[in-house]
């Protein structure tokens, strides 16, 4: 039995920005004990003596991590290290490569190359998440009497394609924020993001034979989005090797935008449902299926 297997209760104490910063600073996610070179040159690796491998290996998904932050936090009821984050990944990751024929036909070198490629991956979600939970508390720090910070929400994930919403408490104001690493990789992957399509179930169609779920393709629209880039000189300060966002910068974000949102797109999800169309598609490329998920 997996440790998400385990049933437990998802309550999970909340913390605030500065108790966070306590915990950084004492190195309670232990980070830098990871060698993160290292890591990367295992890929370079790869990358030289299985460059086709390697190829594929960068396209493989497992749908099962990618609330895996979330679940782990709730699970153990407080903000996980990243040992406990990578061991639980690449367990599942194992499940994922297991059930995989196309993976299972390769000579073990090869497989090896899947197991780097998400290692690599592990490492950088769990910064990442990091990352993006300290621009959501510092935010509701900053902003708690103008704006409701909303965070880990699995629609505004999955559907709108965003981490973090802002929330004007009294103005038709919204800000949607993208938290990434300002990377040619990472540009490209938000670039291709923008524009796609998913299959939702909504609530306001009226349903007949041929579309009994009111099902209907959702496509996801970045304009006028916040991007938020952790690894910037002027973005963060780094301490025991987590990128903490300055309050200088999520001001400049904020409070400097000269075009903003309003509030329909995170209105709309009230009404809308990821379809079991589209996990089916998920469950058929992957052979697994995500899970809802909180920890704050």
């Amino acid at each position: 039995m997996t440790v998400l297997e385990m049933k437990t209760e998802t309550k999970v104490k909340k913390i605030d920005y500065d108790e966070f910063i306590e915990q950084v600073k004492h190195n309670k996610f232990k980070v830098d004990e990871v060698d993160y070179d290292e890591i990367l040159s295992e890929m370079r690796r790869a990358k030289r003596d299985y460059s086709n491998i390697k190829s594929k290996a960068d396209k493989f998904n497992v749908v099962t991590v990618f609330s895996l932050f979330n679940e782990l936090c709730a699970i153990h009821k407080e903000i996980i290290d990243i040992h406990t984050y990578i061991s639980q990944y690449m367990l599942l990751v194992e499940d994922a490569i297991e059930d995989s024929y196309y993976i299972q036909s390769l000579e073990d070198e090869e497989i090896e190359v899947y197991r780097t490629i998400m290692k690599l991956r592990a490492y950088s979600a769990y910064v990442s998440n990091l990352a993006e939970l300290s621009f959501s508390l510092l935010c509701k720090k900053i902003y708690k009497d103008e704006y409701d910070v909303i965070a880990n929400d699995n629609k505004a994930d999955r559907i709108l394609g965003v981490d973090i919403v802002l929330l004007h408490k009294y103005e038709d104001v919204a800000h949607y924020v993208h938290n990434t690493k300002y990377t040619k990789f990472s540009l490209e992957k938000l670039k291709k993001k923008n524009g796609k399509e998913m299959t939702v179930i909504d609530s306001r169609i009226k349903t007949d034979i041929f579309n009994s779920e009111k099902r209907r393709q959702y496509i996801k629209q970045f304009n006028n989005h916040t991007e938020a880039f952790y690894n910037l000189e002027d973005s963060s300060e780094v301490v025991n090797n987590v990128y903490l966002f300055t309050e200088t910068y999520v001001r400049k974000l904020i409070e400097g935008k000269k075009v903003k949102c309003d509030k329909r797109q995170y209105e709309e999800l009230e009404y809308l449902e990821i379809s079991s169309y589209q996990e089916r598609n998920y469950i058929s490329k992957n052979g697994t299926v995500n899970k809802k998920s909180w920890y704050e």
